[in-house]
């Protein structure tokens, strides 16, 4: 199935009142539709949202919306490794609530929780992100992602953790490293990059991947080094 056009209508605006402006920096409310057309015009999807965020004065934010999607399968794809999704036409729309406070400040959070109908039954879905910056060359990073399905296909949870570490030799050379633990697959990914930017738009990265299963045998690992080169004509 190939997807060849995409319309969208789109609406924002922002207005603050008087009387919160102490507190309250901007409310933004917004609304938006894209649709997903085949080669021969035919819907394949729909996706709509709205939502409703509040932006306060200590750089932080919360915000609550609706999301809607409309998917046409031709073909049925195995959404869990023990669960089957059914070609035909789903509707289903979840609704959630966002909060973040300030992230340039040493210490920040943020989450989102969102709960509704996903094809063939519901879903439940929280999401917890942490960060502390330790001066202004590093930065770390955990989150904690999970996902509690209930089908008529059948029923699963998804757990995924992650870690990352970013630290700023200079403003051309950085170092970034991830680990993350996915509990479909039942592997820890890790990933750490070193980026040297030789010139604009121009960089050197050594990249190493190493996949572990849980009770930490190594899977596979791979050295990958690449160099990009900007010539101006």
């Amino acid at each position: 199935m190939s997807v060849c056009g995409e319309s969208r209508l789109r609406l924002n605006t922002a207005t603050a009142k008087s009387w919160g402006r102490r507190w309250l920096r901007e409310i933004q409310p917004g609304i938006n539709v894209h649709d997903f057309t085949d080669q021969q015009g035919e819907l394949v999807s729909r996706y709509t949202n709205w939502t409703l965020f509040f932006f306060f004065q200590n750089g932080g934010l919360f915000g609550t919306g609706s999301n809607g999607s409309l998917e046409n399968l031709s073909d049925p794809f195995n959404i869990h490794p023990t669960t089957t999704i059914m070609a035909g036409s789903h509707d289903f729309r979840e609704h959630f609530v966002r909060f973040a406070t300030d992230s340039s400040r040493t210490l920040s959070f943020s989450g989102r929780a969102a709960s509704g109908s996903f094809y063939s039954g519901n879903s439940f879905n929280v999401n917890i992100n942490g960060a502390l910056k330790l001066g202004p060359r590093l930065t770390t990073e955990v989150s904690w992602n999970y996902n509690d399905i209930d089908l008529e296909e059948g029923d699963f949870t998804t757990n995924q953790f992650a870690s990352r570490v970013k630290y700023s030799f200079s403003t051309t050379m950085f170092l970034d490293a991830l680990v993350q633990y996915n509990s479909v697959v039942q592997e820890w990914n890790s990933n750490i990059r070193f980026n040297v930017i030789h010139r604009p738009l121009s960089d050197f990265f050594l990249v190493y991947n190493e996949r572990r299963d849980e009770s930490g045998r190594r899977i596979d690992r791979a050295l990958i080094a690449k160099f990009t080169y900007l010539l101006d004509f």
